[in-house]
């Protein structure tokens, strides 16, 4: 074994360790700050003092919870999002789902409740939709009652889900509804503004794909905007112009303007630079568009207000990072929580104050040795159809290739990688492996007609592009010809099958929360029309020749695998149920070098430390013995 695979394996848990800093915010008047924390291996909350300069208490994760998010609504209450899994009955059966809610914690007195607990039966979204910043005791809430389906001959394959939905004004102290706000049709919810008033009505029918916009108005609806989509939806971030448009993301087309008293729709660009794939930021309290960001390499930031580019441009010349980012601040503007990020490193978190003159770091998000991270750089390639790709390859610090390679493709398939570190990529390149990250065409960040090239290509095409990305760093003596492909959720899928396809080179594969049956992963979700047109259209129709269905289906070609494999799967997973792991394993049974691992209460993110040190500890057990870093 080699000192850097012993050194490794010593620091594992440092690697499989949770951020020990994944978001802060400011209270609106700054004398508090509450951090993202994982001191006991799941995401809880930190809370601080800031005029004290104490620590002032701690939020854990619930008992069969996660913690997902948190802001602000006022200088008493903090909100924090959870989701849980839970095992619910319909008409089609039991059906396993996450759930989110919202609760609300009381600083003063350090208690928490869920909030609109007293609606049994009714599914209440974890999203605030209004501050009511009038009434400090009080926010906006919406639950949806229903069914999932009232059509006689509905399946789990294209439910007609059908539901109401009610807005409620809910107190921040007990939890429960005080008064109804709103209440909308069949398939609709409302927007308001940060005061409590409907501003307009959302109305989708999932059966034909037709999405509405309407205005209210003294309690009537004026239609604004209506289109049908074939499997996605608009999406309405926030409000702009002082609350006399919105900004609307339309799939295919970006961001645009939509004034609400006309109905308008013009283009939204923000100083010259067009917003096809930016992501707006909007205030979590007032709803209003206040910038958008985008990610390139690292993630860049950009400000309507003037005197926020001011600070980010004179911080950039402070702070040793690469790109600063303003993450938080109070409601003066005089403090400000900064992330400073560069390409392959944790980012670190700082608290400026600007009355004091104060910067000071508050943490960093991962504790390595040095060189820990390892050295990642971003690449190209043209694949085989002249397309280029962006790639990210992260190898041992002080280090020349050509060293052995894992092909680490990310999920999605909608997704990307970028710059930014990246905890499986740093270990496995401790261990001594070249990794490479390919952002394969259907990625984002390289514009809508790169998305859109990856429609039809789930199985095909985008395998192509990674097996084009191992040669490229192989011909240019970066890597070994030969190569282990890992991946969780699509990249699990993408594991299996460049085993299949690429089986001269590929010399092992591990895939976690991958999908290895994909039209049955389809068939046996209870989906909305939307989603199966949507997932359809990436992988194919169910009713396509069954040549095509097999040749995409890693449980259809098991028994074409001659690589050895490992598979595992949280047993709570309901993004790709684990079904799918069940289905390969029983083409498999009697294969000695395929290993299946299945992790209980884990879900599909591998977002608690326990679920992490399972995968890396699995991984490098692997990979050791069936393709070591040291050979």
């Amino acid at each position: 074994m080699s000192f850097a695979s012993a050194q490794a394996q010593d620091q594992l848990e440092n690697y499989a360790a949770l951020p020990r800093i994944w978001d802060a915010e400011l209270s609106p008047d700054g004398s508090m700050l509450a951090t993202g924390c994982s001191p006991r291996g799941t995401r809880e909350i930190c809370l601080y003092d800031l005029e004290d300069g104490g620590a002032l208490s701690a939020i854990p994760a619930p008992d069969g919870g996660r913690i997902t998010g948190f802001y602000w609504v006022n200088d008493t209450y903090l909100i924090y999002t959870i989701s849980a899994f839970r095992e619910i009955m319909t008409m089609n059966g039991q059906l396993e789902i996450t759930v989110a809610r919202a609760a609300s914690f009381n600083v003063r007195t350090r208690e928490t409740v869920l909030l609109l607990d007293d609606m049994p039966g009714a599914f209440v979204p974890g999203q605030i939709v209004s501050a009511l910043v009038d009434d400090d005791e009080h926010v906006a809430l919406e639950a949806m009652s229903g069914r999932w389906s009232d059509r006689p001959n509905a399946s789990r394959l294209g439910s007609d889900a059908r539901y109401e939905t009610t807005v409620f004004k809910v107190s921040l102290e007990d939890g429960n509804r005080d008064e109804q706000i709103f209440e909308t049709g069949q398939n609709a919810f409302v927007v308001l503004d940060a005061h409590g008033v409907p501003v307009l009505e959302v109305r989708i029918e999932d059966e034909t794909g037709e999405f509405g916009i309407y205005r209210v108005v003294d309690g009537a609806s004026q239609r604004l905007y209506s289109e049908v989509f074939e499997a996605e939806y608009p999406q309405i971030p926030g409000f702009t112009d002082n609350g006399e448009a919105v900004a609307l993301d339309i799939p295919g087309v970006g961001i645009r303007r939509l004034e609400i008293a006309t109905g308008e729709l013009s283009d939204y660009d923000l100083s010259g630079t067009g917003l096809s794939e930016a992501s707006l930021m909007v205030d979590t309290v007032s709803r209003e568009v206040i910038g958008y960001s985008s990610q390139g390499a690292l993630p860049e930031q950009r400000f309507l207000r003037s005197d926020f580019t001011a600070l980010r441009e004179e911080l950039s010349g402070i702070l040793t990072e690469a790109v600063v980012e303003l993450r938080s601040w109070n409601q003066a503007k005089t403090k400000f929580v900064v992330i400073g990020w560069d390409v392959g490193r944790p980012p670190n978190y700082y608290l400026l104050d600007l009355q004091t003159g104060g910067l000071g770091l508050l943490d960093t998000a991962y504790a390595l040795p040095d060189g820990g991270a390892g050295v990642r750089e971003r690449l190209t390639y043209a694949n085989r159809e002249g397309q280029e790709i962006e790639a990210w390859l992260t190898r041992p610090a002080g280090v020349e290739g050509p060293l052995p390679l894992i092909l680490l493709p990310h999920g999605g398939p909608r997704a990307r990688d970028s710059g930014v570190f990246d905890w499986q990529a740093a270990y496995f390149s401790s261990l001594g492996y070249a990794v490479l990250q390919p952002n394969y065409r259907g990625s984002t960040g390289q514009g809508e007609a790169f998305i859109a090239a990856g429609i039809g290509e789930f199985g095909t095409g985008m395998i192509a592009d990674m097996i084009d990305g191992a040669r490229h760093v192989s011909a240019n003596g970066l890597a070994d010809a030969d190569y282990c492909a890992v991946g969780g959720s699509y990249g699990g899928y993408a594991a299996l099958m460049l085993a299949l396809e690429d089986p001269e080179h590929v010399r092992c594969a591990i895939s976690f929360g991958g999908v290895t049956a994909p039209f049955a992963f389809i068939g046996t979700r209870d989906y909305s029309d939307t989603l199966v047109r949507y997932w359809e259209r990436y992988i194919g129709s169910r009713f396509d020749d069954r040549a095509y269905r097999q040749a995409i289906s890693p449980v259809d070609r098991a028994g074409e695998f001659s690589q050895p494999l490992l598979v595992m799967h949280g047993d709570e997973d309901t993004v790709v149920p684990p079904g799918q792991l069940r289905l390969l394993r029983r083409e498999l049974d009697g294969r000695g070098d395929a290993e299946f691992i299945m992790l209980p209460g884990e879900n599909h993110y591998l977002d608690t430390q326990t679920a992490r040190t399972a995968f890396l500890r699995a991984s490098r057990d692997f990979l050791a013995e069936h393709y070591p870093a040291d050979r």
